[in-house]
């Protein structure tokens, strides 16, 4: 996965269905209004406005294939992956 975010950009299909993913929770947690107040007051704390958890639908949508591959391509080194297997010892 890491290799094809280097080699070509997500698609148009999976990065709409993730923004509608990420913006729909958000929406789902913001109904709740002890989430709200939460999150109004950390980003008020970390010196955000207490307006930025409003903005987040704006702000996913605004990201690009391309930044996603840039970033990818920033941090994410393919060769230093690790695979791991678990599994369920007998009893």
């Amino acid at each position: 996965m890491i290799r094809k975010l280097h080699e070509e950009p997500v698609g148009d299909e999976e990065l709409a269905r993730t923004k509608r993913y990420i913006v729909g929770g958000a929406e789902i947690d913001m109904a709740h209004l002890a989430t709200t107040a939460q999150a109004m007051a950390l980003d008020e704390l970390m010196g955000l406005s207490y307006k930025n958890p409003f903005r987040l639908a704006e702000q996913v949508e605004a990201v690009t294939a391309a930044q996603i591959q840039a970033v990818a391509r920033k941090y994410l080194n393919p060769m230093a992956s690790v695979e791991s297997l678990v599994t369920i010892p007998p009893k």
